[in-house]
């Protein structure tokens, strides 16, 4: 969807006027002044929300800016490593908007190439999408997914376990929970929670005591 309106936007909804006119007040040398002025009115007058609101305004704006970019990759570029790498880039960028449905789309689209850590965020990425939606059953399985990716890898792979544990845990799916966490802890006794004992301490909370 948001492709289609980017192309009808930039290629089909054009006027000789208003095309000259976009091209005014979309120039951002002759807002610059004014948008300075305004910042520092907030940053004076506009007290703790006021400077909130610009760090968030901000924010945004440059997130936005960075997503119209990489669409422009992804629509210019189809098929080509820039526009599938735009592909992980544009879906991390919506995740952090909120904007689920798109996240989800785009990070389906990338191909990590047989790069399995990158693999192993994606499918994270798209596990935190469903979360977000309420798609219990699609996000344990994609943060199940990136568990399985590399089991060689002790980093990401036992992240992955553990996250994939700890959703399980909040579902109410104890059983699972608790194969997950003790596969992390068999598995890759090196990695920092296990050392620690934290994987222990959320065993112990499901009832499963450590053997000493």
């Amino acid at each position: 969807m948001d492709q289609a309106v980017f192309h009808l936007i930039n290629e089909r909804w054009t006027h000789p006027v208003l095309d000259l006119f976009m091209a005014v007040i979309s120039n951002i040398d002759i807002w610059k002044p004014f948008l300075v002025l305004l910042a520092i009115g907030f940053l004076i007058w506009g007290g703790f929300r006021g400077r909130a609101f610009l760090i968030c305004l901000l924010i945004c704006l440059l997130i936005a800016e960075n997503v119209t970019g990489l669409l422009k990759v992804i629509s210019n570029f189809g098929g080509t490593n820039a526009a599938n790498r735009a592909e992980y880039m544009t879906g991390a960028a919506y995740l952090q908007t909120g904007e689920f449905d798109k996240a989800i789309k785009h990070l389906k689209e990338f191909d990590a190439n047989g790069a399995y850590q990158t693999d192993i965020k994606r499918d994270i990425m798209l596990g935190h999408a469903y979360a977000e939606q309420k798609k219990s059953d699609d996000a344990l399985s994609y943060y199940k997914k990136a568990a399985s990716v590399n089991e060689k890898d002790e980093a990401f792979t036992a992240d992955a376990l553990i996250t994939a544990a700890g959703y399980a845990a909040s579902l109410g799916k104890k059983q699972e929970a608790i194969d997950l966490y003790e596969k992390a802890r068999d598995n890759y006794p090196a990695y920092p929670a296990v050392q620690s004992g934290e994987v222990d301490k959320y065993l112990a909370s499901l009832g499963v005591v450590a053997n000493n």
